[in-house]
C-alpha cells in the first residue's frame, strides 16, 4: 500500500471526474542540502509534474542572497504551479536586528513574491504566513490574518480546499497546539478546509480530523506535515515529501522518501478516515519515514 490516510465516501466538494495531484515539499534549506538530494528531488518533480507543488517554508538555512536564489532556479525549473509560504530561517536573523525589525520578508519577497492564492477550477489553495519576527522557531497567526482568511475564503466557491502554513496547526504527538485558539478551530470548520499542509518540525505525519480543544466535536480538515526533503539536518525522519491525489472518492497522500538514490513510495498502512467527519481509526504504527538511532547515525554519516 502507499497511502497513509484515504477518506471514505465521495467528497462533496469535488464534482464527479475531478482529479488533482498535489505535491508537497517543505524545509528544503538551501546553504545545508545535499547535492544527490535536491537533484533526487527536482528529477522527480519533473519527471512526473503536479498538478500544484506546495511548499511550506524554510526554503532557506539563513535567508541569504545565494540560498534564495538557488530556491528560486530549483523552482523554476519545476513545470507546475506553486504555492509558497515562508518558513522561520526564511526572514531576516537574529543576528541582523535592524533588518530582522523593520524589514524581516524583504528578501523573501524580492525572490519569491508574496503569499497568493491558487485557484484551479474546484480546487483552492491559500497560503498563510505563520512566521513571527518575534520569535525564534516558534509561529503565529494573528487575528488580522483570520478575518483576511474569512473574507477571501468566503467569497469563493466551495470548492476543495487547501491551507498552507509553515508551522503545523496540530502537533504529531500532542493534538491541537494549546497556543492555538478556539476560534482557529471554529475558522476551519466554518470554512471548510479539507487539507492543512505544513512543515516545520521535519517530520513526515498524517493526521486525522483533531479533536476541538473545547468541546467534543471532531475537525473535519485532514492535517498533513512534510519532513524535510533535502537538508542533511535530520530529526529523526528520512529525507520525504508528499504527493496528494485527490478525487471524489477520496484523498490518497502517498509519501515519497529518498532512499539514497531516488525517491520512491513508501511502504506504509493505509488508515481510514470517514468524510462525513463520522469517525477516524488511528493507528501508532511506525511512521514511513521515520528511523532508528542506527540508521539515523548512518544516514547523518553518509550526509557529511
Amino acid at each position: 500500500m502507499n497511502a497513509v490516510w484515504q477518506t471514505l465516501g465521495q467528497l462533496p466538494s469535488l464534482p464527479e471526474g475531478e482529479r488533482f495531484e498535489v505535491a508537497h515539499i517543505s524545509d528544503l534549506h538551501f546553504g545545508r542540502t545535499e547535492p544527490r538530494r535536491v537533484r533526487a528531488l527536482a528529477e522527480a518533480l519533473v519527471n512526473a509534474p503536479p498538478d500544484l507543488l506546495v511548499v511550506t517554508g524554510d526554503l532557506t538555512q539563513r535567508a541569504r542572497r545565494t540560498q534564495f536564489e538557488q530556491a528560486r532556479r530549483f523552482l523554476d525549473d519545476i513545470p507546475a504551479p506553486r504555492l509558497v509560504v515562508p518558513g522561520n530561517h526564511d526572514i531576516a536573523p537574529f543576528f541582523a536586528p535592524l533588518s530582522r525589525l523593520l524589514w524581516p520578508r524583504r528578501r523573501y519577497r524580492r525572490y519569491l513574491g508574496d503569499v497568493e492564492l491558487i485557484q484551479s477550477g474546484p480546487l483552492i489553495a491559500l497560503g498563510v504566513d505563520s512566521v513571527s519576527r518575534w520569535r525564534l522557531k516558534e509561529g503565529s497567526l494573528r487575528r488580522g490574518q483570520l478575518s483576511d482568511l474569512r473574507r477571501v475564503l468566503s467569497e469563493l466557491p466551495r470548492g476543495f480546499r487547501i491551507l498552507a502554513s509553515h508551522h503545523p496547526l496540530v502537533h504529531p504527538r500532542r493534538g491541537v497546539r494549546q497556543r492555538v485558539p478556539s476560534r482557529l478551530a471554529d475558522l476551519l470548520e466554518e470554512l471548510r478546509i479539507d487539507v492543512a499542509l505544513s512543515g516545520h518540525l521535519h517530520e513526515t505525519w498524517s493526521g486525522p480530523r483533531a479533536w476541538h480543544t473545547g468541546r467534543a466535536q471532531q475537525l473535519h480538515t485532514l492535517f498533513v506535515q512534510a519532513s524535510t526533503a533535502t537538508s542533511t539536518r535530520l530529526r529523526g525522519h528520512r529525507n520525504a515529501y508528499n504527493r496528494l491525489r485527490i478525487s471524489e472518492a477520496g484523498v490518497e497522500v502517498a509519501v515519497e522518501v529518498f532512499d539514497g538514490f531516488n525517491f520512491v513510495t513508501a511502504q506504509t498502512e493505509t488508515a481510514q478516515v470517514d468524510a462525513a467527519g463520522g469517525g477516524v481509526e488511528a493507528r501508532s504504527a511506525k511512521g514511513p519515514t521515520e528511523i532508528d538511532a542506527a540508521a539515523r547515525a548512518e544516514v547523518l554519516q553518509t550526509a557529511e
